[in-house]
């Protein structure tokens, strides 16, 4: 969460600078590992949504968990939560969603956001 905050400048995800971004989220009643009643406690604190993605199948990514749409405006996070056999998760925080689920095709198409909650790029 301290990358989402931080400037996101070259070499930005090194732990080196990481340690100096200054944590701005109220993380009050979450508790580790996290939960999605965790989560939405989260999004009361801060006022932000999150979204949560889960791979199935090979190569299809789809949302298991849409935050509240409300929050948008002030911020938005987007995570991908990776299982494994024993059904032990580990969120991962998507820097870019449009390149994880490859909706963008074309350097025409490269500053396109798009929207979880109808499923289609937004021009």
């Amino acid at each position: 969460m301290l990358y989402h905050q931080s400037e996101k400048g070259k070499n930005g995800e090194r732990l080196s600078v990481l340690k100096k971004v200054v944590d701005k989220y109220n993380w009050e009643g979450v508790s580790f590992p996290a939960g999605f009643t965790d989560i939405d406690r989260f999004e009361q604190n801060n006022k932000v949504c999150v979204n949560i993605y889960e791979c199935s199948g090979e190569k299809e990514i789809n949302p298991i968990r849409l935050g509240v749409k409300q929050y948008i405006k002030n911020d938005y996070i987007n995570l991908l939560l990776i299982k494994d056999e024993d059904g032990n998760g580990h969120y991962l925080y998507i820097k870019k969603l449009e390149n994880l689920l490859h909706t963008v095709t074309t350097g025409h198409y490269k500053d396109k956001r798009y929207c979880p909650y109808c499923r289609k790029k937004l021009f």
